[in-house]
């Protein structure tokens, strides 16, 4: 059992706020990066998930070649690039 608390407790030192990643509106104070992030993150799922429904329903070969084009172009954006270390 611990006798003391103290000697568990962690000083985790605090982030300094960069203001210029911080957008302020009226309401609201948020971080720039989550904003772009999630705003990437939703349009490249709609994206992917209209061509995918268009590639279900499309029989025809040469109108795919549009979806099979947009799928791979946001997967190719979302994966990083490799790098030799």
């Amino acid at each position: 059992m611990i006798d003391n608390e103290q000697d568990v407790l962690v000083n985790i030192p605090e982030e300094k706020i960069n203001e210029d990643n911080l957008w302020r509106s009226c309401c609201l104070v948020t971080d720039r990066r989550m904003i772009v992030f999630f705003s990437q993150l939703i349009i490249g799922i709609s994206v992917i998930s209209f061509s995918f429904i268009q590639l279900a329903k499309n029989d025809e070969c040469e109108s795919n070649q549009l979806y099979v084009g947009l799928v791979t172009m946001i997967i190719g954006i979302f994966l990083p690039s490799p790098r030799v270390k």
